[in-house]
């Protein structure tokens, strides 16, 4: 098995790489990263006796680099993972955003559809719904992106179900939840790991607006699973979006700094401020990914708990050097 993770040294590549050994047969990983949103410490301690990893460095937004790439190597499964990320980030960067997440995207669709691999999997965001009302959203209702990062992800979809319709591109685009979870690469523009990490550090949190927002969340691990679960998936059911999450775990921020407050090892506050960018709200369903037999196995509160332990431990470890 030839799997390529495009972004493999981000959040989630950086997990998915260390995973994917579980769910193949001593697979060929081949990992194409520019390292502008990662670093290479996320490839230290590789499972290699599991696994043949093969790095290289390069952009997706060049057609060439992608292309001699897939030639190389023909893939059976790609994971393109590569794009800017974080929402409010992108409106200083839209162009760049578009760029990397569009042109890029194109770029390895165009390319897997040569090779011919077998299943591609595209990571969207739930971010594309924007703000809507409280009632939760399945994957028909009209989407409404309001910043840079959402717009390009959403129009990364069209082109991949383009593909599909067109010319059989085997993809399924997968609205994923807000991510949170320890990971090698793990980000900390995200509201559960920031929020965590702040709380350790004993800095107080700050809600933008007046957290009832609401938004869906996901552990990175969970998210993984979903990954792989779609690499299996039957050729009837490619071809779509798939909200992927559990209905048990859509929050409003405020919830979320109270359940980060109340797991935090230091006494810290929750307040309030206005924010410089829209603030986005959706309440999400996943009924339909659910019946693919696909639930959480974690809970925001699971992941606060999980991110605690394992900043303390790090901690440790650096004080006993």
């Amino acid at each position: 098995m030839k799997i390529l993770v495009t972004g493999g040294c981000g959040y989630i590549g950086s997990q998915l790489i260390r995973d994917l050994p579980n769910a193949f047969d001593r697979p060929d990983i081949i990992i194409l990263d520019n390292l502008s949103g990662g670093n290479e410490y996320t490839l230290m301690n590789l499972p290699h006796e599991d696994a043949n990893y093969i790095f290289h460095l390069g952009d997706i937004r060049d057609k060439s680099t992608v292309m001699t790439i897939m030639k190389k190597y023909k893939p059976d499964i790609v994971f393109h993972l590569a794009a800017i990320t974080g929402a409010d980030a992108s409106f200083d960067i839209p162009k760049l955003t578009q760029e990397v997440n569009v042109l890029g995207a194109k770029n390895v669709a165009d390319a897997a559809l040569d090779v011919g691999v077998t299943r591609f999997v595209y990571p969207s965001s739930c971010n594309i719904y924007g703000r809507q009302s409280p009632i939760a959203l399945d994957e028909e209702v009209e989407v409404h992106p309001l910043n840079p990062y959402a717009k390009a992800k959403y129009d990364g979809e069209l082109y991949c179900i383009e593909c599909h319709e067109k010319e059989g591109l085997p993809v399924s685009c997968l609205r994923l939840s807000t991510l949170y979870g320890y990971a090698p690469g793990i980000r900390f523009n995200l509201v559960v790991n920031l929020f965590t990490f702040k709380g350790i550090i004993g800095e107080d949190l700050t809600i933008h607006g007046d957290g009832q927002n609401w938004r869906p969340f996901i552990h990175v691990k969970d998210a993984i699973r979903s990954f792989i679960m779609f690499t299996q998936i039957s050729e009837s059911k490619l071809g779509q979006v798939w909200n992927v999450g559990g209905n048990t775990e859509n929050y409003q921020i405020h919830e979320i700094a109270k359940i980060v407050k109340n797991n935090s090892p230091n006494t810290i506050s929750i307040r309030h401020e206005e924010s410089p960018y829209p603030i986005v709200s959706y309440n999400v369903k996943f009924s339909k990914i659910s019946k693919l037999g696909f639930e959480p196995k974690y809970r925001v509160s699971d992941g606060v708990r999980e991110l605690v332990g394992k900043f303390q431990s790090l901690a440790e470890q650096r004080e006993q050097k």
